[in-house]
């Protein structure tokens, strides 16, 4: 019932300050949108505790929650990613922490990473990057295998030393992805 009253359609994406950057960015200049989608559900709509426990005790609800923001997140990059100053899509949802993800792998491949692969295939189809910006341990639990072939992300941003540093992981990964930034400010 409470799923079914809550304002959906008051959070309507803006796209105005996308438009006001585009008409001043520099020519040849580009811009990169963002939301977030993991981050969003867990913090602003059922909260830490509450996704947590409604993943076991309300998993249906839960999954309408990821359904219908992820296709929120969906319609404001389809609704900004034609534009011509628009370079990428900039993704930014941390999933988790220094030694592991918030969630299990399994609960990440069934409510987040379908809705990713939709927002890299939206920007691939408009020649367009997705670029993925997460914090949290994402190697220990084969997620990044996931975001790199699965979701098929072009690039990765937040380095942390104490998980991976950026050597180690340009290393691993850098012929299958580009790696942003690098620079821990942990330290």
């Amino acid at each position: 019932e409470e799923f079914e009253q809550f304002p959906w359609e008051e959070s309507k994406a803006d796209i105005s300050p996308c438009q006001l950057v585009a008409l001043n960015l520099p020519e040849g200049m580009k811009m990169t949108v963002t939301a977030s989608l993991f981050e969003h559900v867990m913090e602003n709509l059922l909260g830490y505790e509450g996704l947590f426990l409604m993943l076991y005790d309300e998993p249906d609800l839960v999954t309408q929650v990821f359904a219908r923001w992820g296709q929120k997140v969906y319609d404001y990059y389809e609704s900004v990613v034609g534009m011509e100053e628009v370079g990428a899509i900039f993704h930014a949802d941390d999933l988790g922490f220094k030694t592991s993800t918030l969630l299990s792998p399994d609960a990440l491949r069934q409510l987040v990473f379908p809705w990713f692969k939709k927002y890299a295939a939206l920007a691939h189809e408009h020649s367009k990057m997705f670029w993925y910006h997460c914090c949290g341990n994402v190697y220990h639990n084969g997620v990044i295998e996931d975001l790199i072939e699965d979701v098929q992300i072009d690039a990765f941003h937040s380095f942390q030393d104490v998980i991976l540093p950026v050597t180690d992981f340009k290393a691993r990964y850098g012929d299958r992805v580009a790696a942003l930034g690098g620079v821990d400010m942990d330290r």
